[in-house]
Protein backbone atom coordinates (compact mmCIF):
# COMPACT_ATOMS: atom_id res chain seq x y z
CA UNK A 1 0.00 0.00 0.00
CA UNK A 2 1.50 3.32 -1.07
CA UNK A 3 1.65 5.96 1.64
CA UNK A 4 1.58 9.51 0.38
CA UNK A 5 4.19 11.87 1.78
CA UNK A 6 3.24 15.17 3.44
CA UNK A 7 4.68 16.99 0.42
CA UNK A 8 2.49 15.12 -2.06
CA UNK A 9 -0.58 15.69 0.10
CA UNK A 10 0.27 19.38 0.27
CA UNK A 11 0.73 19.45 -3.50
CA UNK A 12 -2.79 18.08 -3.92
CA UNK A 13 -4.13 20.82 -1.69
CA UNK A 14 -2.38 23.48 -3.76
CA UNK A 15 -4.24 22.38 -6.90
CA UNK A 16 -7.50 23.57 -5.34
CA UNK A 17 -6.14 27.10 -4.79
CA UNK A 18 -6.54 29.90 -7.31
CA UNK A 19 -3.48 31.73 -8.63
CA UNK A 20 -4.08 34.79 -6.46
CA UNK A 21 -4.49 32.59 -3.38
CA UNK A 22 -1.23 30.84 -4.16
CA UNK A 23 0.53 34.18 -4.48
CA UNK A 24 -0.85 35.25 -1.09
CA UNK A 25 0.33 32.03 0.57
CA UNK A 26 3.73 32.39 -1.11
CA UNK A 27 4.08 35.93 0.24
CA UNK A 28 3.12 35.18 3.84
CA UNK A 29 4.46 31.66 4.35
CA UNK A 30 7.55 31.50 6.58
CA UNK A 31 10.14 30.09 4.18
CA UNK A 32 12.60 29.32 7.01
CA UNK A 33 10.07 27.14 8.82
CA UNK A 34 8.53 25.54 5.71
CA UNK A 35 11.19 25.59 2.97
CA UNK A 36 9.77 22.56 1.13
CA UNK A 37 6.28 24.02 0.98
CA UNK A 38 7.66 27.32 -0.21
CA UNK A 39 9.35 25.57 -3.14
CA UNK A 40 6.17 23.61 -3.97
CA UNK A 41 4.10 26.79 -4.08
CA UNK A 42 6.64 28.51 -6.34
CA UNK A 43 6.60 25.50 -8.68
CA UNK A 44 2.79 25.46 -8.77
CA UNK A 45 2.65 29.17 -9.58
CA UNK A 46 5.18 28.70 -12.38
CA UNK A 47 3.19 25.74 -13.74
CA UNK A 48 -0.02 27.78 -13.80
CA UNK A 49 1.63 30.66 -15.63
CA UNK A 50 3.15 28.32 -18.23
CA UNK A 51 -0.24 26.70 -18.81
CA UNK A 52 -1.80 30.12 -19.23
CA UNK A 53 0.84 31.15 -21.77
CA UNK A 54 0.38 27.85 -23.63
CA UNK A 55 -3.42 28.30 -23.81
CA UNK A 56 -4.17 31.66 -25.48
CA UNK A 57 -7.84 30.78 -25.82
CA UNK A 58 -8.12 30.28 -22.07
CA UNK A 59 -6.20 33.47 -21.37
CA UNK A 60 -8.49 35.46 -23.65
CA UNK A 61 -11.55 33.97 -21.99
CA UNK A 62 -10.25 34.82 -18.53
CA UNK A 63 -8.93 38.30 -19.16
CA UNK A 64 -11.06 39.48 -22.04
CA UNK A 65 -14.43 40.12 -20.41
CA UNK A 66 -15.61 43.32 -22.05
CA UNK A 67 -19.36 42.87 -21.90
CA UNK A 68 -21.07 45.91 -20.46
CA UNK A 69 -23.62 45.26 -17.70
CA UNK A 70 -27.27 46.16 -17.90
CA UNK A 71 -29.00 48.91 -15.95
CA UNK A 72 -30.64 46.70 -13.33
CA UNK A 73 -27.47 44.75 -12.68
CA UNK A 74 -25.63 47.95 -11.85
CA UNK A 75 -28.50 49.22 -9.71
CA UNK A 76 -28.57 45.94 -7.79
CA UNK A 77 -24.85 46.11 -7.05
CA UNK A 78 -25.24 49.69 -5.78
CA UNK A 79 -28.12 48.60 -3.55
CA UNK A 80 -25.99 45.84 -2.01
CA UNK A 81 -23.11 48.26 -1.38
CA UNK A 82 -25.32 50.96 0.14
CA UNK A 83 -27.01 48.38 2.39
CA UNK A 84 -23.67 47.11 3.69
CA UNK A 85 -22.27 50.62 4.10
CA UNK A 86 -25.31 51.74 6.07
CA UNK A 87 -25.39 48.58 8.18
CA UNK A 88 -21.80 48.86 9.44
CA UNK A 89 -22.17 52.37 11.01
CA UNK A 90 -25.57 51.39 12.41
CA UNK A 91 -24.09 48.36 14.18
CA UNK A 92 -21.26 50.52 15.59
CA UNK A 93 -23.83 53.08 16.73
CA UNK A 94 -25.89 50.38 18.46
CA UNK A 95 -22.79 48.97 20.19
CA UNK A 96 -21.81 52.43 21.46
CA UNK A 97 -25.38 53.08 22.57
CA UNK A 98 -25.65 49.79 24.45
CA UNK A 99 -22.20 50.23 26.05
CA UNK A 100 -22.13 53.89 27.02
CA UNK A 101 -25.83 54.85 26.92
CA UNK A 102 -27.72 51.73 28.05
CA UNK A 103 -30.75 53.74 29.11
CA UNK A 104 -31.13 55.49 25.77
CA UNK A 105 -32.44 52.39 24.01
CA UNK A 106 -35.16 51.79 26.61
CA UNK A 107 -36.09 55.35 27.56
CA UNK A 108 -39.52 56.28 26.16
CA UNK A 109 -39.83 59.26 23.88
CA UNK A 110 -41.66 62.23 25.48
CA UNK A 111 -45.30 62.03 24.61
CA UNK A 112 -45.04 58.45 23.38
CA UNK A 113 -46.72 55.44 24.90
CA UNK A 114 -45.02 52.68 26.85
CA UNK A 115 -42.40 50.54 25.09
CA UNK A 116 -43.79 47.80 22.91
CA UNK A 117 -46.45 49.85 21.15
CA UNK A 118 -48.43 50.69 24.30
CA UNK A 119 -49.04 47.07 25.32
CA UNK A 120 -46.32 46.94 27.93
CA UNK A 121 -44.52 44.02 26.31
CA UNK A 122 -40.73 44.03 26.31
CA UNK A 123 -38.42 46.73 27.71
CA UNK A 124 -36.68 47.65 24.46
CA UNK A 125 -37.74 48.09 20.83
CA UNK A 126 -36.54 45.83 18.05
CA UNK A 127 -33.76 46.74 15.64
CA UNK A 128 -36.36 47.37 12.96
CA UNK A 129 -38.04 49.77 15.39
CA UNK A 130 -34.73 51.61 15.77
CA UNK A 131 -34.35 51.86 11.99
CA UNK A 132 -37.85 53.25 11.49
CA UNK A 133 -37.32 55.68 14.38
CA UNK A 134 -34.13 56.99 12.77
CA UNK A 135 -35.94 57.30 9.43
CA UNK A 136 -38.77 59.27 11.03
CA UNK A 137 -36.24 61.53 12.76
CA UNK A 138 -34.42 62.28 9.51
CA UNK A 139 -37.70 62.86 7.67
CA UNK A 140 -38.90 65.27 10.39
CA UNK A 141 -35.55 67.06 10.33
CA UNK A 142 -35.71 67.61 6.55
CA UNK A 143 -39.30 68.88 6.72
CA UNK A 144 -38.45 71.30 9.54
CA UNK A 145 -35.31 72.43 7.71
CA UNK A 146 -37.26 73.45 4.61
CA UNK A 147 -39.83 75.08 6.87
CA UNK A 148 -37.06 77.30 8.26
CA UNK A 149 -37.45 76.45 11.93
CA UNK A 150 -34.59 78.10 13.90
CA UNK A 151 -33.72 75.08 16.07
CA UNK A 152 -33.48 72.89 12.97
CA UNK A 153 -31.14 75.35 11.28
CA UNK A 154 -28.83 75.10 14.29
CA UNK A 155 -28.92 71.30 14.10
CA UNK A 156 -28.05 71.47 10.41
CA UNK A 157 -24.40 72.22 11.21
CA UNK A 158 -24.09 68.97 13.19
CA UNK A 159 -26.06 67.00 10.63
CA UNK A 160 -23.94 68.41 7.80
CA UNK A 161 -20.75 67.40 9.59
CA UNK A 162 -22.02 63.85 10.05
CA UNK A 163 -23.02 63.74 6.38
CA UNK A 164 -19.49 64.75 5.35
CA UNK A 165 -17.98 62.07 7.59
CA UNK A 166 -20.29 59.46 6.07
CA UNK A 167 -19.40 60.66 2.56
CA UNK A 168 -15.68 60.35 3.35
CA UNK A 169 -16.32 56.86 4.74
CA UNK A 170 -18.09 55.78 1.54
CA UNK A 171 -15.37 57.38 -0.61
CA UNK A 172 -12.64 55.36 1.14
CA UNK A 173 -14.78 52.21 0.82
CA UNK A 174 -15.15 52.55 -2.95
CA UNK A 175 -11.67 53.87 -3.74
CA UNK A 176 -10.02 51.03 -1.81
CA UNK A 177 -12.11 48.39 -3.57
CA UNK A 178 -11.75 49.87 -7.05
CA UNK A 179 -7.98 50.41 -6.90
CA UNK A 180 -7.28 47.05 -5.22
CA UNK A 181 -9.44 44.66 -7.24
CA UNK A 182 -11.74 46.81 -9.39
CA UNK A 183 -14.79 45.76 -7.36
CA UNK A 184 -16.71 46.51 -4.20
CA UNK A 185 -18.60 43.73 -2.34
CA UNK A 186 -21.79 44.58 -4.20
CA UNK A 187 -20.01 44.55 -7.56
CA UNK A 188 -18.36 41.20 -6.78
CA UNK A 189 -21.73 39.72 -5.84
CA UNK A 190 -23.25 40.83 -9.14
CA UNK A 191 -20.19 39.99 -11.25
CA UNK A 192 -19.06 43.53 -12.11
CA UNK A 193 -15.63 45.13 -12.28
CA UNK A 194 -14.47 48.71 -12.77
CA UNK A 195 -11.64 49.25 -15.25
CA UNK A 196 -9.77 52.12 -16.78
CA UNK A 197 -10.68 52.77 -20.40
CA UNK A 198 -7.03 52.20 -21.30
CA UNK A 199 -7.12 48.85 -19.47
CA UNK A 200 -6.30 47.61 -16.00
CA UNK A 201 -7.48 48.79 -12.62
CA UNK A 202 -8.39 52.47 -12.20
CA UNK A 203 -5.99 54.80 -10.45
CA UNK A 204 -6.71 56.51 -7.13
CA UNK A 205 -7.38 59.77 -8.99
CA UNK A 206 -9.84 58.11 -11.36
CA UNK A 207 -11.60 56.34 -8.47
CA UNK A 208 -12.01 59.47 -6.36
CA UNK A 209 -13.12 61.50 -9.37
CA UNK A 210 -15.65 58.85 -10.42
CA UNK A 211 -17.18 58.55 -6.95
CA UNK A 212 -17.56 62.31 -6.44
CA UNK A 213 -18.81 62.94 -9.98
CA UNK A 214 -21.35 60.16 -9.54
CA UNK A 215 -23.08 62.09 -6.75
CA UNK A 216 -22.57 65.64 -8.06
CA UNK A 217 -23.75 64.90 -11.60
CA UNK A 218 -26.69 62.85 -10.33
CA UNK A 219 -27.96 65.87 -8.35
CA UNK A 220 -27.17 68.46 -11.01
CA UNK A 221 -28.75 66.47 -13.86
CA UNK A 222 -31.64 65.14 -11.73
CA UNK A 223 -30.59 61.54 -12.32
CA UNK A 224 -29.93 61.82 -16.07
CA UNK A 225 -26.20 61.16 -15.57
CA UNK A 226 -26.94 57.71 -14.22
CA UNK A 227 -29.45 56.94 -16.97
CA UNK A 228 -26.96 57.97 -19.64
CA UNK A 229 -25.85 54.33 -19.97
CA UNK A 230 -29.24 53.42 -21.44
CA UNK A 231 -28.51 55.16 -24.76
CA UNK A 232 -24.70 55.29 -24.71
CA UNK A 233 -23.06 52.89 -27.18
CA UNK A 234 -20.55 51.68 -24.59
CA UNK A 235 -23.19 51.70 -21.82
CA UNK A 236 -21.14 54.16 -19.77
CA UNK A 237 -22.66 56.69 -17.41
CA UNK A 238 -21.55 60.32 -17.50
CA UNK A 239 -19.34 59.94 -14.44
CA UNK A 240 -17.57 57.02 -16.16
CA UNK A 241 -16.98 59.11 -19.28
CA UNK A 242 -15.50 62.01 -17.34
CA UNK A 243 -13.38 59.78 -15.09
CA UNK A 244 -12.11 57.61 -17.97
CA UNK A 245 -13.52 54.36 -16.55
CA UNK A 246 -15.90 51.62 -17.60
CA UNK A 247 -17.82 48.82 -15.88
CA UNK A 248 -17.60 45.32 -17.36
CA UNK A 249 -19.22 41.98 -16.59
CA UNK A 250 -16.98 39.23 -15.21
CA UNK A 251 -17.71 35.65 -14.31
CA UNK A 252 -18.22 34.97 -10.63
CA UNK A 253 -16.32 32.12 -8.97
CA UNK A 254 -19.32 29.80 -9.01
CA UNK A 255 -19.88 30.54 -12.71
CA UNK A 256 -16.36 29.48 -13.72
CA UNK A 257 -15.05 26.06 -14.62
CA UNK A 258 -12.29 24.68 -12.43
CA UNK A 259 -9.76 25.32 -15.22
CA UNK A 260 -10.69 29.01 -15.27
CA UNK A 261 -10.74 29.48 -11.50
CA UNK A 262 -7.15 28.27 -11.20
CA UNK A 263 -6.00 31.50 -12.84
CA UNK A 264 -8.04 33.96 -10.72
Amino acid sequence: MEISSPESAYQSRLEAYSLSELEDVYSYLDRDTFPERHVLIAQEIERRLKNLDASPELGAEIGGETTSPGFWRRISSSFVDVSIQALAPFIVYKMIQETFMPGAATAPTPGAGPPGGGRGRGPSPSIWGDITTQYDSVKTFIVNLFAGQPETLVQFETFGGLALVYLAYRTCWHVFGWTRSGSTPGMKELGLRLESVSGGRPTVKQSVLRFLLHHVLFVVTLGVSGLWMLWDRQKRALHDKWAGTKVVVVKRSWEKMSEERQFD
